[in-house]
């Protein structure tokens, strides 16, 4: 008995799933080998998003055979690139110790006395701030004068504080040479209640090279930086960061933007040392940070705050849009 061929939707379906398997298998194998490799990485999540359509209609149409791969697709785009969080269950309302905030305040910010309004009214303890530079500098002391402990690199990260610093030095995660400028984070050690903190505030590379990939120019800017897409500086930035937290005694606040998204496999070397994603604990929705434009559906997830095991993340909040093309995060934490 002759087979039935099967209909255009159900080989239009079957021809998305065996690209979906293409590129779990291209991960597997080779991680972020290419930079094209690297841009599909960034944006892992959007590429299981149809699934959510073509896993019903595969129900619909004949072939049982596509709706088992629908089925193990759909799980394995949840389980790992869906950023799930555990917050309704371990989230907690008793009192905080420490109140962490981070922000990209973003260099085009025309609300940056409205930012600074709200940044103020959640009575952090600490704040970690990026691109608070020349032009936003007007709003530099009402900051100062809420959090008396400043520690910073000029036009790019600043870590405020209530808490007085023990220590607060610039620290190299990506050497200067003759071809780079070079990049630094913050780290402080902070003085809260005879309790010694280690804050590092970060704002690392945007993965973008100064030339593109093929003679190609264009006026898209998504396209444009798809085509100069490069990891090499974030991701030594990255491992070098790696080294310096693993040589931490105190607890450690890992906070700021990293440019880097959630479904990047290079995000996990800071889970394997230890730090957790406050977010997987305490976040209570997809927590998607960035870019928040028209039409203000952040698409991606790069801000984090990252602790280590002494201490205990109570909540998070992603808050409001401040004017940024980022949205900030408020992390309440306990001691163990």
């Amino acid at each position: 008995m002759k087979r039935k061929p099967s209909s255009p939707l159900t080989r239009l379906i079957n021809s998305y799933h065996a690209l979906l398997g293409v590129y779990l298998l291209l991960r597997l194998l080779f991680g972020s080998g290419w930079w094209w490799l690297g841009v599909l990485h960034t944006f892992a999540l959007w590429l299981f998003m149809p699934l959510l359509l073509t896993t019903p209609l595969a129900f619909l149409l004949r072939g049982r055979r596509t709706r088992i791969i629908a089925v193990i697709l759909l799980a394995v785009g949840l389980v790992r690139f869906a950023p799930l969080p555990f917050g309704v269950i371990t989230s907690s309302n008793e009192a905080h110790d420490l109140r962490v905030l981070t922000f990209n305040t973003w260099v085009e910010n025309q609300q940056i006395e409205e930012s600074v309004d709200w940044i103020l009214a959640q009575s952090a303890d600490v704040v970690i701030l990026q691109e608070l530079v020349e032009g936003n500098l007007s709003q530099l002391s009402r900051l100062q004068t809420a959090f008396p402990h400043n520690a910073h690199i000029e036009g790019s990260v600043q870590i405020f504080s209530r808490y007085p610093f023990l220590e607060a030095e610039l620290v190299t995660i990506d050497p200067a040479d003759e071809n780079w400028h070079g990049r630094s984070a913050v780290r402080t050690v902070v003085d809260i209640d005879g309790r010694a903190i280690t804050v590092y505030g970060v704002h690392l590379s945007l993965p973008r090279r100064e030339q593109p990939h093929f003679n190609i120019r264009t006026s898209i800017n998504t396209l444009d930086f798809i085509l100069r897409y490069d990891e090499t500086h974030r991701n030594r930035q990255i491992h070098n960061l790696l080294g310096y937290i693993q040589a931490e005694t105190n607890p450690v606040i890992l906070a700021g933007d990293f440019n880097t998204s959630h479904t990047s496999p290079i995000i996990n070397n800071f889970s394997e040392i230890g730090l957790r994603d406050a977010f997987l604990t305490v976040g209570a929705d997809w927590g998607m940070t960035y870019p928040y434009l028209p039409p203000k559906y952040p698409m991606i997830r790069i801000d984090y705050i990252w602790y280590s095991s002494q201490l205990r993340p109570l909540r998070m909040q992603v808050g409001e849009f401040i004017g940024s093309d980022h949205l900030p995060l408020v992390v309440d934490f306990s001691f163990n």
